[in-house]
């Protein structure tokens, strides 16, 4: 966590810069001796692992809900892409030392990379996630990402979500298992009673409690722009979907460290701010 907290490259600078630095070692609870470059990669990939790291982002989680970090009763679902560590292979489709990445679309781009798939509440905390080929749709993680933040006790009542999630299937699904309505846009053309609408300007049109609702799936676009600005989501050097789900795991628990530490400080106002616990 420290390593994307305070933006180190690679996990061979890191136990450079713990050598070198009193304060990163006080920090870290090091002494006079710190890890090596092949310590850090034993622990990770051998006595943590992907599930263990998964246990301890949940861990946190219920840390975060447990000192009332969570707020509000909609629920945010959205994804962004990232980069894979690696050029693509001779199909033009996955990638040459990475086999597990491919090509999908990224904005207005094709990039060879993942995606992370992420639902979060309103004061940016993140519940559930998971790390994806970036080719693969939306709406394949949806259930599983509902049914992860219900399961840790946040009890919504709206799921909000861009075009990308409208799906009658998954309307009728949310319905039934959480009795919550969605907040999602209509594709153009389609009259469904008591959906809400977005035009080509952006503007929100439908009931009032959904369009309020919509509104707050700001929530996992702040929660990326963390990732990627704050936290080093996008500058990695890591291979296979295991390796990169760690990587993204451990941004994510940076994001939840803040939180954490706000209310346990008693400043809930500093929750968001990563730049007023690093600097």
């Amino acid at each position: 966590m420290l390593q994307r907290f305070m933006r180190i490259p690679s996990e061979r600078a890191l136990a450079e810069e713990l050598a070198g630095s009193r304060d990163y070692r006080r920090i870290c609870s090091f002494r006079r001796h710190t890890p090596s470059r092949g310590c850090f990669t034993y622990f990770r990939r051998e006595r943590m692992g992907e599930e263990r790291f998964k246990k301890a982002f949940e861990y946190m989680v219920m840390q975060a809900v447990a000192l009332g970090a969570v707020k509000g009763y909609v629920v945010a679902v959205d994804s962004t892409a990232f980069k894979a560590y690696s050029s693509r292979d001779a199909t033009n489709k996955r990638g040459k030392s990475d086999p597990d990445a491919d090509v999908g679309r990224a904005g207005r781009t094709y990039i060879l990379g993942y995606r992370v798939h992420l639902a979060c509440v309103e004061g940016d905390v993140p519940l559930s996630f998971t790390v994806q080929p970036i080719s693969r749709n939306d709406k394949q993680f949806y259930k599983q990402l509902l049914e992860d933040s219900w399961k840790k006790g946040v009890k919504f009542r709206v799921v909000a979500g861009d075009r990308q999630y409208d799906s009658a299937e998954l309307r009728q699904w949310t319905k039934e298992a959480f009795k919550a309505q969605t907040a999602i846009p209509t594709i153009k053309g389609d009259k469904k009673a008591g959906g809400i609408r977005v035009d080509s300007k952006f503007r929100v049109t439908g009931p009032k409690r959904l369009v309020k609702a919509y509104h707050g799936r700001l929530c996992a676009e702040r929660v990326f722009k963390k990732l990627k600005r704050q936290l080093s989501l996008e500058n990695h050097h890591y291979r296979g979907l295991a390796n990169v789900t760690i990587h993204a795991c451990l941004t994510l628990m940076c994001v939840l460290a803040v939180i954490i530490a706000s209310y346990k400080a008693g400043k809930p106002k500093k929750a968001r701010s990563i730049r007023y616990w690093t600097n």
